[in-house]
């Protein structure tokens, strides 16, 4: 399972990492991902499909307490990105109250709901 995991994040930073480097080179995610041969058929599929959407953010970590708790992350450009993370993963930084004002670096993946928000994968204050 932790294998998994790791294997999955390690992915997500290869891709990431790639696009970043390549983007202004290649037409579209797909030419990024072609020369890339321990990439998963799934990945290149997603790529050409317009479904890659592995990102690393930073900001400022923010907590919303509502009738919901919710989380965003502001970046330099005062760009908001809701997200979705499990609160499991924040205990061991301290909590949410612990994040919440810090600058932090996420990585994790675009989901189509809500539209604009990101799926945390990995969080570490910066």
């Amino acid at each position: 399972m932790l294998a998994g995991r790791f294997l999955k994040l390690a992915l997500i930073l290869v891709v990431t990492a790639i696009v970043i480097v390549d983007t202004s080179l290649a037409s579209d995610a797909s030419e990024v991902l072609k020369g890339v041969s321990h990439i998963s058929e799934g990945a290149h599929e997603r790529a050409r499909s317009g479904e890659a959407r592995g990102v690393s953010l930073s900001g400022w970590f923010t907590v919303i307490w509502n009738d919901r708790t919710r989380y965003f992350l502001s970046d330099d450009q005062a760009r908001w990105t809701e997200l979705l993370l499990d609160e499991e993963m924040l205990k061991p930084l301290g909590g949410p109250l612990a994040l919440n004002r810090k600058r932090v670096k996420i990585v994790g993946e675009r989901v189509t709901a809500p539209p604009g928000a990101v799926r945390v994968l990995s969080l570490a204050f910066e």
